[in-house]
C-alpha cells in the first residue's frame, strides 16, 4: 500500500432531523434545502439534502466525544459501507435515534446489510422517527419494557415527575 494525500473526506456525514436522515452543507448546494434557525440565540444557516433511508454494510461503530464552541458532543458514528461509498451515521447520545440503536445493536447481523429509515413521526410532527431493517424486517429490541434484561429500568424523579434514563444509556 502507498501512502495518499487526502483530499476530500471518506465518507458522507448523515444526520437523522427533519424526518429524514440528512446530509448536510453548510454552503448554499444545489438539491440542498437551506435551513435558519437560533442555537442558544445565535442564528445558523445550514443546508440539507433528505432522504428517506440509506442502507449497506455497518464497518464500524465508533465513540465520538468531541469539543465544539465550548460544549461537549457525545455520540455513535456508525460506518455504512455499500458499493465502495462509505456513510456516517451521526447518533447523538441521548438523543431517541441513539437510545433505539443501542436497544437493537445486539439483535442486528452485522453480515448482513441493514437499512436505516427514518420518517415524520405521525403522533408528534416535531419528532423524527427512527428504525432499522434487515432482511425486509424491522430489527426488534433486545431490551423492553416487559424484558429489560440486565438493562437498568429508567427512573421517575419524586421531585420532578421526569424520567431518566441515564444509568440505562451508562449501561448500553
Amino acid at each position: 500500500m502507498a501512502l495518499r494525500e487526502q483530499t476530500e473526506s471518506t465518507g458522507k456525514f448523515l444526520h437523522v432531523q427533519r424526518g429524514a436522515i440528512c446530509l448536510k452543507a453548510d454552503k448554499p448546494t444545489e438539491g440542498y434545502e437551506e435551513i435558519t434557525g437560533e442555537v442558544d440565540g445565535a442564528p445558523y444557516t445550514t443546508y440539507v439534502k433528505k432522504f428517506a433511508a440509506v442502507d449497506g454494510l455497518i464497518t464500524k461503530i465508533a465513540w465520538e466525544v468531541r469539543e465544539h464552541s465550548g460544549k461537549t458532543y457525545r455520540g455513535l458514528k456508525i460506518t455504512i459501507k455499500d458499493k465502495g461509498e462509505n456513510y456516517i451515521l451521526d447518533l447523538p447520545f441521548g438523543k431517541r435515534q441513539y437510545d433505539m440503536f443501542t436497544k437493537i445493536a445486539e439483535n442486528i447481523d452485522y453480515e448482513k446489510p441493514v437499512e436505516f429509515i427514518a420518517w415524520q413521526d405521525k403522533k408528534d410532527t416535531r419528532v423524527t422517527a427512527f428504525a432499522c431493517k434487515q432482511d425486509g424486517k424491522f430489527v426488534q429490541w433486545k431490551y423492553t419494557r416487559e424484558d429489560m434484561g440486565d438493562c437498568p429500568q429508567p427512573v421517575k424523579s419524586e421531585i420532578t415527575g421526569e424520567w431518566s434514563f441515564d444509568a440505562q444509556r451508562e449501561w448500553l
